[in-house]
C-alpha cells in the first residue's frame, strides 16, 4: 500500500463495489471487509486494494476460502512453533474420562 494513498468513504467505497453504503459499513462493523478508524474521528475509510481483494473474494470464493486456510494453517504453524510443541495433544490419563451416571429411580 502506498503511504500516502487516499482513503474511501463509505460512499465512494459503495461504489467500487457496487452495493449501498450502509452495506459496506455494516460489513465493516461485522468484520467482514477491513477498514480504518481514524483516531480523531468516529468515520470508517476504506483502502482501496482491501476493497478490491474483497470484490475478488466474492467473485471467486472457493479462491479465497483456500487463501484463508492456507492463512491459518501458517499461523497455527508460526504458533506452534514459538509454544516448542507446547500445543501437541497430551495422552488422556487416568481418571479424565467420564463415569457413566446412574439411571434415576421413578
Amino acid at each position: 500500500m502506498a503511504v500516502n494513498e487516499p482513503l474511501l468513504t463509505a460512499r465512494e467505497g459503495a461504489k467500487v463495489l457496487g452495493c449501498y453504503y450502509r452495506t459496506l459499513r455494516r460489513w465493516a462493523r461485522e468484520g467482514r471487509v477491513p477498514s480504518v478508524r481514524e483516531s480523531d474521528s468516529p468515520w470508517v475509510r476504506f483502502r482501496r486494494a482491501d476493497l478490491a481483494a474483497f470484490a475478488e473474494a466474492r467473485k471467486n470464493p472457493a479462491r479465497a476460502t483456500a487463501q484463508r486456510e492456507a492463512a491459518v494453517l501458517e499461523t497455527l504453524t508460526t504458533i506452534e512453533a514459538q509454544l516448542g510443541g507446547a500445543g501437541k495433544p497430551r495422552r488422556a490419563t487416568k481418571g479424565t474420562t467420564a463415569k457413566p451416571r446412574r439411571p434415576t429411580r421413578s
